[in-house]
């Protein structure tokens, strides 16, 4: 289960919100944020400025934290290790020591 904070209206105001994610996928991981950043983006997205926001949505897309569940094709990837970046997207490669994240 995850557990967020999400705005379930346009400029709604963001509530706890919990989701089962379903079953991880082969070249997923799942992370275990420990902070998280909200951007100009994100409230656009919140107040739905741009007309294509689905509810509820859980905004904040810039994570810090450690990776908690590896899928058996992210096998370059280990559980415990640091991450950062943008969580929608798909991680490559990540090179813990430049901080460098390769994107696909």
């Amino acid at each position: 289960m995850i557990n967020a904070y999400a705005a379930s209206e346009p400029k709604g105001k963001l509530e706890p919100f919990a989701y089962d994610p379903g079953e991880l996928k082969p070249q997923e991981v799942e992370i275990d944020v420990h902070s998280c950043g909200i951007c100009h983006s994100d409230i656009s997205v919140i107040d739905n400025e741009w007309g294509n926001a689905q509810y509820p949505v859980v905004p904040g897309h810039e994570v810090v934290g450690t990776i908690a569940k590896v899928g058996e094709n992210a096998n370059h990837l280990t559980n415990g290790e640091p991450i950062h970046g943008h969580y929608t997207l798909v991680f490559d490669s990540y090179d813990s020591r430049s901080g460098c994240m390769g994107v696909i």
